[in-house]
């Protein structure tokens, strides 16, 4: 908690503009798509799901 009361926030505030305008020019390009989630088709699966069953089990 002492590094937030006493450092400046304004690296992360860059970082995040910076991102920000990097995906926005991708997207921009066509590089990159606004819906590629669903355009795969499905959701990600949670953290060790199950992705098969076993026969006769």
């Amino acid at each position: 908690m002492r590094f937030i009361s006493s450092a400046s926030f304004m690296p992360f505030v860059r970082y995040r503009i910076a991102l920000g305008l990097a995906i926005i020019a991708l997207v921009a390009a066509g590089a990159l798509s606004p819906h590629a989630a669903e355009s795969a088709g499905r959701r990600a699966r949670p953290r060790g799901a199950v992705t098969h069953s076993i026969a006769g089990a």
